[in-house]
Formats: C-alpha cells, sequence, structure tokens
C-alpha cells in the first residue's frame, strides 16, 4: 500500500469519527444512529463502519426498524 493509499484510509477514518460522535450527541440510542445512517442513503458495511458493530447487528437493527414501521401511517 503507497502512502496517498495509507492517508486516504486514515482520512475515511477521521470522517467515520466526526459521523458518530456527531450522531452520539443527537441520538441516544444505537438504533437511532444505525437508522439515521440508513436514512442518509448509507449501506450496512458503511454503518458498520462508522459505529463499529458488526454487520449482522447493524442488519438485525434495520430489520427490526422496517417491521416498526410497517404499522405506522404515514401523512404523505
Amino acid at each position: 500500500m503507497d502512502l496517498a493509499e495509507k492517508n486516504t484510509l486514515e482520512l475515511g477514518r477521521r470522517i467515520d469519527v466526526l459521523i458518530f460522535l456527531e450522531l452520539d450527541q443527537r441520538y441516544p440510542s444505537m438504533t437511532e444512529k444505525v437508522e439515521k445512517l440508513a436514512q442518509a442513503g448509507l449501506n450496512s458495511g458503511e454503518i458498520r463502519r462508522i459505529v463499529g458493530k458488526p454487520t449482522n447487528y447493524v442488519t438485525a437493527t434495520l430489520s427490526q426498524g422496517k417491521k416498526r414501521n410497517r404499522g405506522k401511517v404515514t401523512n404523505g
């Protein structure tokens, strides 16, 4: 891996930390953090990297959120 690749990876990690810190201030539960990242268009792998949880945790959290939201009626 060359220096440019290492710098890019390090920058990505720092951005992930900033995103997580911002989410942590706004949303107290991990479920809310995961759901907000998914609403922003991130995939399970990207969310996993940011929140520091396994992919199966992220997938299960999103699945449970979808089940909760199925019964809700939205105004639109």
